[in-house]
């Protein structure tokens, strides 16, 4: 069994610990596995997972995608606790109003009955654009609501991402989340170069990539990292690539130790090859 590291003091959060999954849409995961509920948690809990990550807010509405059906999320998030698995809550933060937009995620929070939270603040993704005094006003507007543990999501390489935009985030946060989206060509010679450190990875290995994103969250920021790795398929990225560099990974990282949690995204896109893989990780 992989062993992570540990929250400062001993700190337990459940939903941010161990591995785990990212879930886009519950309905899509339900549906994947014989429409049931039950028959979903049952193959999380095969994959070895404890905790998954559940969106429940988008930019201006509360649920899994604009006009969900709650009481389906709700079915589905009470088969995965009675499960055993623990839950944290997910939401796009877009950075248009943070007064609104933790007003948004405490709502949505209380909905669904969750005390975990991380926030999705990707700056320059679909025009977002964050101040770091609204990253603070944000934050400081959640914090209480997400007593159970509080996180912080966004870019994979985060130094071209303007780092230090995120800086207050380490006021509030218990962890970090960096997005390791490896695709086929991370670490590019590109992106070694401009840290100085062209021999410290391996090129186009999702192993290093994931290395490569923990050792930059941890440069930049000083608090846990929580390691997500790519499990979906994009364009001409396929399912059959997505599983290679699974296999890679799973057999090439050994960054343990600077990681409190790993998880994936997203368990909607699996195919069974990849989740068998992410069962031996």
């Amino acid at each position: 069994m992989t062993t992570f590291a540990t929250f400062p003091d001993g700190k337990a959060i459940p939903a941010l610990s161990g591995k785990g999954m990212y879930i886009y849409t519950c309905d899509k995961v339900v549906s994947a596995f014989n429409h049931n509920e039950r028959d979903a948690a049952q193959a999380m809990k095969d994959m070895g997972l404890q905790h998954v990550w559940v969106r429940i807010h988008g930019n201006g509405y509360v649920g899994d995608r604009d006009g969900a059906d709650r009481k389906k999320m709700h079915l589905f998030l009470d088969a995965v606790q009675t499960a055993g698995l623990a839950v944290a809550g997910w939401g796009w933060c877009q950075g248009e109003n943070p007064g609104k937009e933790a007003s948004l995620t405490k709502k949505a929070l209380k909905e669904f009955g969750l005390d975990t939270f991380v926030a999705d603040i990707e700056q320059g993704v679909s025009s977002s654009n964050w101040t770091p005094t609204e990253i603070h006003d944000y934050l400081a507007g959640v914090k209480d609501t997400a007593s159970g543990g509080l996180a912080l999501t966004s870019h994979g390489f985060i130094d071209w991402h303007d780092p230090a935009v995120l800086k207050p985030a380490e006021d509030f946060v218990d962890a970090m989340n960096p997005q390791a989206y490896w695709y086929g060509s991370f670490p590019s010679q590109k992106m070694v170069n401009a840290i100085s450190k062209p021999a410290a990875y391996e090129l186009k290995n999702s192993a290093d990539y994931g290395r490569l994103c923990v050792d930059r969250y941890t440069t930049w920021y000083h608090k846990p990292v929580i390691l997500t790795g790519q499990a979906y398929p994009e364009d001409a990225f396929s399912a059959d690539d997505v599983e290679k560099k699974l296999v890679e990974f799973q057999q090439g990282f050994d960054a343990w130790g600077s990681i409190v949690a790993l998880n994936f995204w997203h368990l909607g896109a699996t195919t069974p090859d990849m989740r068998t893989t992410i069962a031996a990780i």
